[in-house]
């Protein structure tokens, strides 16, 4: 008689640790919570919009030349040559730049950190109030002469 009451209580036993162990793996592989890829695939996109668009507006103020070859004249002439308004090209894309992505990255409630330099070093323009966390960013090179070996880096980070 006691014997059987031994086995029940054992199979009780094995049932409560089964039940414990699936109780965990559904807490742990069922439950998970879903993948940021939403959200760094959005980051990424719209640093990459962002670049895109930017660099291909027309700038009637400045010779009716696009972002891109104002910065390629700023970087090559390194904020020497004054053709935009009666100001060097770094000086009009230290002003402007920064507006244009304060003003909207700044409706959007989006942070962000925006730099253009050269291979060699030297900075063309910084903007933006930098990412304390983590965040995803686009590079954009920009060739500077026909070798290919001095390039302008565009880079756009959209903080997390």
């Amino acid at each position: 008689m006691k014997r059987g009451q031994m086995e029940i209580m054992g199979l009780a036993v094995i049932v409560i640790l089964v039940s414990v162990a699936m109780l965990f793996a559904i807490r742990f592989v069922v439950l998970k919570e879903p993948a940021t890829y939403k959200q760094s695939f959005t980051q990424t996109e719209m640093a990459s919009n962002m670049l895109s668009s930017i660099l291909r507006t027309t700038v009637v103020n400045c010779n009716k030349m696009t972002f891109e070859e104002v910065f390629q004249h700023c970087a090559k002439n390194q904020g020497n040559a004054f053709i935009c308004s009666g100001q060097t090209t770094c000086d009009f894309l230290g002003r402007e730049v920064p507006l244009i992505f304060n003003a909207t990255f700044d409706q959007w409630r989006v942070k962000f950190r925006f730099t253009a330099s050269t291979q060699a070093g030297f900075s063309v323009l910084k903007a933006g109030s930098g990412c304390p966390g983590g965040f995803k960013s686009k590079p954009y090179p920009i060739p500077l002469d026909t070798t290919g070996l001095n390039t302008l880096i565009l880079k756009m980070d959209i903080c997390d």
